[in-house]
């Protein structure tokens, strides 16, 4: 066999303008711009942030501008070329900083121009960036012009970034901004739970598009206050008591570490809420009467654990907490850990070494059964939601007097044979007045009623026979009931004698289906009062010999036993 002869190596290379534009697009949520920009402002050490949102002209077009402001360290020529760069970061190997990959900029290239100005030592620089996206998806790299001047601020960066994400704003709400900025940027850090104050005394100036003045918010994630002694909740919210229900832990900071990997450590927070709890703290909750708005989400989409790093959270671990069902949606959880390994979007903490992620989810499941759900606090809650059951229960049972009381003088009687009839509301009440009726009067229906069910509605055993034969002997059939008599019917018509309703909403001729997709045609033949004679409905089909008799009993009633019913005076 032939030797093998060398060949020049293979040095890999990248792609670069593909690259720019995969990470440009990897980030699937178009406010993903602002956490990375407040992640920068804080790895600048800034305190005071704006983030501006505007709607200019230009041409034909409104598009939108993103203003973002801090009052950080700025940038020397060399973090600005990293800024532009991608996978160069001068934050790498520093574990106090947040970015560290040079990925979280780029997605400012899904713009139309980028304006970059920086004051950092008396020297202020500007660098311009126009039709960067379109540079790559061209397969170019965009070209940064950079200029510089003498400046009497010594710190400080600007950033506008005009037409993001084609000028599309529906996300651009100051609703939807104040919401995404205090779950999942770092100026909504969860780190003030943990007892970690050195951002306390940050400021965000925030304006969405669809807002004329900025609004002062102060740094953290917002949380509702620890609720009120259990008597006192109570006293105050009697039955809705443990929607208003707020308990935390731990009640004191704690860093935990792996049992596994004792050099990794982490840190929990759990608060247990009540609905109402929620809502008072977070706006964008649906429902409780509340308009739609965009952006609205429910309980379940955002609430239970999320796993963080940087005290950011990145992604849920719902499965870490469940007992039973949904039960996660009544915790607001946080699990952050520097350990985590995020993928270049910060989408996921998949990129964790599996041992490390069960490491911490062994440790976070346990704190949960033994510290939480066995704890006298999650029991409090338990104790409040059966003592305010009865609170409920009064509350309803006032309501629903009331509520009778309003509605006693619409009610409408009639009286036969010196028996109080009332008129029905519903088909209960239709098969209770058939029945008093007959105790009365025994002939009053063409019809006896043998027995009745309410498994599925009200329908009853009932014989035409008029006699007193044995059982066995007596011709037998259902009679069913119904407050109104529609064209589509949920029973069979098979083995009906006929149908009792208060009133029926069809006409002469028209097609009546049952369930089993049957059809029968109504005719419906006119009473002649001076005949004593009572208008009749007759379900018919040509080839069935048995004819449905259906007793409208508002009409019945009154043409053949002259019961009128009256509102009582």
């Amino acid at each position: 066999m032939p030797d093998w002869s060398p060949e020049p190596p293979i040095t890999p290379s990248v792609c670069e303008e593909h690259e720019f534009l995969e990470i440009a697009e990897d980030f699937s949520n178009p406010c993903e711009i602002f956490r990375e920009a407040l992640s920068n402002s804080f790895d600048a050490g800034a305190t005071e942030m704006h983030i501006l949102l505007t709607v200019v002209p230009k041409g034909f077009r409104q598009i939108l501008r993103i203003e973002i402001a801090d009052n950080g360290r700025g940038m020397s020529r060399d973090e600005l070329c990293a800024f532009f760069d991608l996978g160069n970061s001068t934050n790498r190997g520093k574990p106090e900083t947040i970015g560290d990959k040079g990925h979280g900029t780029k997605i400012y290239y899904k713009s139309s121009r980028i304006e970059v100005i920086t004051n950092k030592d008396g020297c202020q620089l500007r660098a311009d960036v126009r039709d960067a996206y379109d540079a790559l998806a061209n397969g170019s790299k965009p070209v940064v012009s950079v200029s510089s001047k003498p400046s009497e601020a010594d710190k400080g960066t600007r950033i506008i970034i005009d037409d993001y994400n084609y000028s599309i704003r529906d996300k651009f709400t100051h609703s939807i901004l104040k919401d995404y900025i205090h779950w999942f940027t770092k100026f909504g850090s969860v780190e003030r739970e943990l007892g970690i104050e050195r951002n306390a005394g940050a400021v965000l100036w925030l304006k969405g598009v669809d807002r004329s003045e900025p609004e002062r918010l102060t740094f953290g994630h917002v949380f509702p206050p620890v609720s009120e002694a259990l008597d006192k909740l109570l006293d105050i919210h009697k039955g809705a008591a443990p929607e208003h229900f707020v308990r935390k832990w731990p009640k004191q900071p704690e860093r935990k570490v792996l049992k596994n990997f004792p050099d990794i450590a982490y840190e929990v927070v759990f608060y247990l809420e009540g609905d109402a709890a929620k809502r008072a703290v977070n706006p964008l909750i649906r429902g409780k009467g509340r308009t739609v708005q965009g952006g609205a989400y429910n309980v379940q989409d955002r609430y239970g654990l999320w796993l963080c790093k940087d005290h950011i959270p990145i992604q849920r671990a719902n499965e870490w907490i469940t007992v039973k069902g949904s039960e996660f949606t009544r915790f607001h959880a946080f699990v952050n850990c520097q350990g985590f390994r995020l993928t270049a979007n910060r989408g996921s903490v998949m990129n964790t070494d599996p041992n490390i992620l069960d490491d911490i989810r062994n440790g976070v499941t346990e704190y949960f059964r033994n510290e939480i759900v066995a704890s006298s606090d999650y029991s409090d809650l338990e104790y409040l939601e059966r003592d305010s059951a009865a609170y409920i229960n009064q509350e309803k049972d006032e309501r629903d007097f009331e509520k009778r009381l309003k509605r006693f003088p619409k009610r409408r009687f009639a009286t036969y044979r010196d028996v109080q009839l009332i008129e029905p509301e519903n088909e209960v009440g239709v098969l209770t007045l058939v029945n008093t009726i007959s105790v009365v009067d025994p002939s009053a229906f063409p019809f006896r009623l043998l027995d009745y069910t309410t498994y599925r509605g009200y329908d009853a055993l009932a014989t035409v026979t008029r006699d007193d034969l044995p059982l066995d002997r007596l011709s037998k059939g259902y009679i069913e009931f119904k407050y109104v008599l529609e064209r589509k019917f949920d029973h069979l018509f098979k083995h009906l004698f006929g149908i009792v309703c208060w009133r029926i909403n069809a006409s002469d001729r028209d097609e009546m289906t049952d369930v089993g997709g049957n059809r029968r045609v109504l005719h419906i033949v006119l009473g002649d009062p001076n005949q004593a004679e009572y208008t009749k409905y007759f379900l018919h089909h040509d080839r069935e010999q048995n004819r449905i008799e259906v007793f409208v009993l508002s009409e019945y009633l009154r043409e053949a036993l002259q019961i009128d019913f009256r509102h009582r005076t």
